[in-house]
């Protein structure tokens, strides 16, 4: 699958707001992920950087490296949740090799956020 399809991203205050207030809350070392259950039989994401991290330009880096990180690794999270990852700091998603990124999240969310994939 090319590309991240906006039917499997959050968007717009009120989507947001139902994950954060209603969700479950995990934190991880430099930031939080929140998720609730959507119903549907895939998962959805959305991504918020802290403006503490840094200037803009840093900031929308980081969104698209957490971005290309839930695409390549979809496979990992239960479907029918959304799921909000919040970030606080610069080097939560590090260039982490594809074959190793599975475990660095595994380490990061554990197995209340995701599944093992055989």
């Amino acid at each position: 699958m090319l590309g991240f399809p906006k039917s499997v991203r959050l968007s717009g205050d009120k989507l947001f707001g139902l994950v954060l207030s209603e969700g479950k809350r995990k934190a991880f070392p430099g930031g939080e992920i929140f998720w609730r259950e959507n119903g549907l039989s895939y998962a959805r994401f959305g991504f918020r950087v802290s403006s503490k991290v840094g200037k803009a330009h840093l900031r929308i880096g980081l969104r698209r490296r957490a971005r290309e990180m839930a695409r390549k690794n979809q496979s990992l999270f239960k479907p029918g949740f959304d799921y909000v990852i919040v970030i606080r700091h610069p080097n939560v998603f590090r260039q982490t090799p594809d074959e190793k990124m599975p475990d660095y999240l595994f380490s990061l969310f554990g197995s209340d956020v995701l599944t093992r994939v055989s």
